[in-house]
């Protein structure tokens, strides 16, 4: 089974193109099995083995057709699904989002490619037949990760049954194209929002001594709330709170009885957590009282920190270095703040979750890929079977040095993932393939 990268990038920029939210993923799941039938050949029977898990969930079960082994071991590789609910301002893409407040913004449309992609070259018979009869790889198609979580509905449905670790990973536009950032230990951030109301006397805004004003105190707040990080942890402890909603008054003189104040916390551990708690109704509670007001503060936490195991991130790390698609391993800027509800699995079983960097000065070779619409594919350069389970060749053929120019490539704009002009980079998806294909030789 061969796999073309021409259709694998068309394939990740119709999904582009056609956002949906978490929970109504229809579209997205339908084209998958799609992909998986006609790309990967993966029969009915199979497709059908699972029913929808999470609403819109898929799982589908790749089993070797080796001589068995006396300790079987079955994975899962995973890759999100749902878009974000925000408008995409990449004008000048052709394959730009047709879904108004629906966007993939934060590149789940490459994380589904690369596993589609990973399938594609798992279910040829060259390849089930290095892979024991009794173990196989689960491709995992998880529905809304970016909220309000699918993660944790999968695993009640199933979806970790019968397996024995699993892998997953997300692209960061900050890092260069050919790094992993990988760490022992917590990877991702915890998260939890908080929402504060202060309550005063509202009146005429030519009257403020007759009133209780509280956006001074909202305002002092926001600037109590600055010293949490800086003040009341270890200098070594990673944390942010961030305030980023102040909401008071309808009218320019009147001065309103409520100020209401939200925002987001990111901590590594729950004992950190607690500390910048118990710090923000303490200030709030004390700030409050010097202003004359009341004051209600309420949380709610959302996904928990993702935490790698030592072995299998040790076995990561020692595969990135491993040809083909060679990864440069990094640990810097780890751990990140932002979160993902992978870490929910790795409670479950061990595993690892990694970044893979995306970063380029100019768009070339998959990334420059003409967008012809659909799924028209013509076949380029792909990955052949040698040598052991796979061996490249002629992967990033398309744009060498200095030729650039000569096929239009132009700047990339590498913004983070949930920015207006973010789009995935193609040229990452070959990494994460050759990756995804590097733990499942290892491990089975």
């Amino acid at each position: 089974m061969s796999l073309s990268w021409h259709w694998l990038v068309s394939f990740r920029r119709d999904l582009h193109m056609h956002p949906e939210p978490g929970f109504a993923e229809n579209r997205t799941r339908a084209a998958i099995l799609k992909a998986l039938g006609s790309q990967a050949g993966v029969s009915q029977e199979v497709l059908n083995e699972h029913p929808a898990m999470a609403t819109t969930g898929l799982i589908v079960d790749i089993v070797g057709t080796g001589p068995p082994v006396a300790s079987p071991r079955s994975i899962m590789l995973r890759a999100d699904m749902d878009a974000l609910r925000m408008t995409e301002l990449n004008n000048d893409l052709p394959y730009r989002s047709a879904s108004p407040g629906l966007a993939h913004m934060c590149g789940h449309d490459g994380h589904m490619a690369a596993l589609i992609g990973t399938g594609v070259l798992l279910n040829s018979d060259a390849v089930r037949a290095k892979v024991p009869s009794n173990c196989k790889i689960r491709l995992l198609f998880q529905p809304a990760e970016e909220t309000p979580g699918g993660a944790v509905p999968m695993i009640e449905a199933g979806c970790l049954e019968g397996i024995d670790e699993v892998y997953g990973w997300h692209n960061w536009s900050t890092a260069p194209l050919g790094t992993m950032l990988l760490c022992d230990g917590t990877i991702m951030a915890h998260d939890a929002d908080f929402y504060i109301t202060l309550t005063g006397k509202g009146g005429h805004g030519s009257a403020p001594a007759a009133c209780i004003d509280p956006v001074p105190c909202g305002a002092a707040v926001v600037l109590a709330l600055q010293t949490i990080v800086s003040r009341t942890l270890p200098s070594k402890t990673n944390a942010v709170v961030s305030v980023t909603m102040f909401r008071a008054g309808e009218a320019t003189n009147v001065i309103p009885d409520t100020a209401e104040l939200a925002g987001t916390i990111r901590d590594l551990d729950q004992g950190t957590f607690k500390i910048i708690v118990d710090a923000m109704r303490r200030m709030v509670e004390g700030t409050a009282a010097v202003y004359g007001c009341e004051s209600e503060v309420r949380f709610e936490e959302g996904y928990a920190e993702t935490s790698n195991h030592t072995a299998n991130t040790d076995i990561v790390g020692r595969l990135a270095g491993v040809e083909p698609r060679v990864m440069k391993v990094s640990e810097e800027g780890l751990p990140l703040m932002g979160t993902e509800d992978f870490g929910y699995y790795l409670r479950e079983k061990p595993g690892c979750f990694f970044i893979v960097g995306t970063e380029e000065e100019r768009r070339r070779g998959l990334a420059a890929l003409p967008w012809e619409g659909g799924e028209g594919a013509k076949e380029t350069p792909g990955f052949g079977w040698a040598n052991g389970m796979f061996k490249c060749a002629g992967v990033g053929g398309f744009c060498g040095p200095g030729d650039g120019e000569a096929r239009g490539c132009c700047a990339r704009t590498n913004c983070c993932p949930h920015g207006t002009a973010f789009d995935f980079n193609d040229n990452a998806l070959p990494f994460v393939v050759a990756m995804y294909l590097k733990i499942v030789e290892d491990r089975l």
